[in-house]
């Protein structure tokens, strides 16, 4: 998309846009709201991917571990967890 700038008096300028062009977040909630074939499919293919490395990310933050503590327990329950919802 390209803006029109026109230069104003001194050093301001002035950026004018149409009203007929839609905001970056109406069309960010619409592809949420009501998705296409093709941003549902990019969709799952991302959610694919997350739930890759979240598996992934579990195996290595429990390999990476010293000892296994609460925290380790709960992290690692948390990145597995993650990864079998998004799957």
């Amino acid at each position: 998309m390209v803006v029109p700038v026109e230069r104003e008096a001194g050093n301001a300028f002035k950026v004018t846009i149409s009203p007929e062009v839609d905001s970056g977040a109406r069309q960010f909630l619409q592809a949420i709201a009501s998705p296409t074939k093709e941003q549902r499919l990019q969709n799952g293919r991302y959610a694919h991917k997350l739930s890759a490395a979240s598996i992934g990310g579990a195996g290595g933050y429990a390999q990476s571990a010293s000892g296994w503590d609460t925290q380790t327990l709960l992290g690692t329950l948390a990145l597995g967890g993650l990864g079998v919802v998004l799957w």
